[in-house]
């Protein structure tokens, strides 16, 4: 028995969409949140370097990658110098866009990456997507030590945050081998899918699909577009609206970095339309995925815009599979996804972040950024997560947003597709173990007793976790009640301690 003291108690929160070996590979890392200019970098790696040597990975993390203009021809070479030999990486926030120094680019494998992924010129330029996920999985491969060892603190951290269930999308054999140790030693309850070991934008082949059972996951990942470029299609007219967004976000801002992020994406016209990103898997690889897969096993697709959507729905109907993220839908899409019996699993805590630069990019009304509520009311299974460290981990921001859809500077995007704060809480937390797998959820009798005590109603913004239950046992808090967790991402509000 447990005296909830007149708090509100909850089923526990379940993240189906977190990257905790990415989470641990940022312990230690360097804060690039403030740097603007290029020379601020590399000043930034310099330093670092000199206070704390290693000759490992050097990780530079959520960086504004548009505030200091076109990279330098030499920022390789810069980084190299800068790092003293060792590999420098540098990520922007969604971790699907970087740079990497000399050291760095030597030891990797780039064969097969499309051509408009690689870094341009001699020495400089910016890894995107397939190129960068073969830089940051090399990473995570040198310091696999390191990672396992930080493994402990992300989930003391979610522990403390009230989620009591994740799901950690497309790892390698390997990183599943420390997840699986992970789940033996700590209350969070641990659950993956399996991507290619060469790298998460490389098409799942018959041998990764043989390694599911073995590795323990639940599936496989599959991307069908970008993280930063989604497969995006519009009318020719949300160009002009683009540009119209673009020219004043930067007279506001007096920079060019608005222009620098809408050129990044790649917009081009095709006919009629115009196009951002590109489908990074065919229909029929697709296919060939789902079928080795079975009815049993799971497959999870990336696909973020309307046009890898559509690729989903037209290729998965009837299948096994859950489709992450969801970013930009129109009515078309909603209905396609309800008649394909697909579920979804978005993630709300993006609104504060990139709302301001959705709307910017003039992508409503021909699309609904997030349509939380075309989509609940069209009967699509929904659940909410996080995608952390590229989003904000605390649950309860992420649901507030599901219900309020504020961005930071206090506007609302799409204010007619709030959630209520019942279905955000069901979104939270039960409709994510119903998508892993669960049978009874929430406080249904015969669920698993993973619990939260609130000390305020959860969409309230001054409402904490204040004890977190999993299997009727507290996981959080333990002792003093105090988490010692070493990184935490600019995008993520520091929690209050009882």
């Amino acid at each position: 028995m447990v005296d909830c003291q007149g708090r509100y108690l909850l089923p526990g929160f379940v993240d189906g969409h977190i990257h905790l070996t990415s989470a641990a590979l940022l312990v230690g890392a360097l804060d690039g949140s403030g740097l603007r200019t290029w020379a601020q970098v590399v000043r930034a790696v310099a330093d670092h370097v000199r206070h704390a040597p290693d000759r490992g990975w050097l990780i530079v993390h959520h960086l504004d990658l548009d505030a200091p203009g076109r990279a330098p021809r030499a920022l390789a070479d810069l980084l190299d110098e800068a790092g003293r030999g060792r590999p420098v990486l540098l990520a922007d926030p969604s971790l699907h866009r970087g740079a990497a120094s000399t050291t760095a680019l030597s030891s990797l494998v780039l064969s097969g990456v499309p051509r408009h992924d690689l870094p341009r010129g001699v020495g400089g330029g910016l890894l995107y997507e397939a190129a960068f996920s073969r830089a940051w999985g090399r990473a995570l491969r040198d310091r696999v030590l390191q990672v396992e060892e930080a493994l402990d603190g992300v989930s003391a951290r979610l522990l403390q945050a009230g989620v009591t269930r994740v799901h950690e999308p497309g790892v390698t054999v390997a990183q599943a081998a420390a997840l699986t140790r992970l789940a033996e030693r700590v209350p969070l309850r641990v659950s993956w899918s399996l991507a290619e070991p060469s790298g998460l934008f490389d098409p799942v082949g018959p041998q990764t699909v043989a390694a599911v059972d073995g590795a323990g996951a639940t599936g496989v990942k599959l991307f069908l577009d970008g993280g930063h470029r989604c497969a995006v299609c519009l009318p020719a007219a949300a160009a002009l609206r683009s540009l119209r967004g673009t020219a004043l976000a930067s007279l506001r801002s007096g920079s060019a970095a608005p222009w620098n992020a809408l050129a990044a994406i790649r917009p081009r016209l095709a006919g009629a339309h115009t196009h951002s990103g590109d489908l990074r898997t065919t229909d029929d690889r697709v296919r060939e995925v789902a079928d080795g897969l079975g009815d049993e096993r799971l497959l999870r697709v990336h696909a973020m815009g309307n046009r890898a959507v559509n690729q989903a729905t037209r290729v998965l109907r009837g299948r096994p599979a859950i489709l992450e993220h969801a970013l930009a839908l129109g009515p078309r899409e909603v209905e396609r996804l309800a008649s394909s019996g697909l579920a979804v699993n978005t993630q709300p805590g993006f609104l504060a972040g990139y709302g301001q630069t959705i709307r910017e990019r003039g992508v409503e009304p021909d699309l609904r950024v997030l349509p939380l509520r075309d989509l609940t009311d069209a009967g699509v299974p929904l659940a909410l997560s996080s995608d952390y460290p590229c989003g904000p981990l605390d649950p309860l921001h992420n649901l507030r947003s599901a219900v309020t859809r504020r961005t930071t500077d206090g506007r609302e995007l799409g204010a007619d597709q709030r959630l209520t704060s019942a279905e955000a809480l069901w979104a939270a937390g039960p409709a994510g173990a119903r998508q892993l797998g669960e049978g009874a959820v929430g406080l249904e009798p015969g669920a698993p007793a993973d619990l939260v005590l609130c000390d305020g109603h959860p969409v309230s913004p001054s409402a904490r976790v204040r004890e977190t239950y999993v299997g009727g046992a507290r996981a959080w808090p333990h002792g003093t009640g105090r988490t010692v967790y070493p990184f935490r991402g600019p995008s993520e509000r520091v929690l209050h301690h009882p």
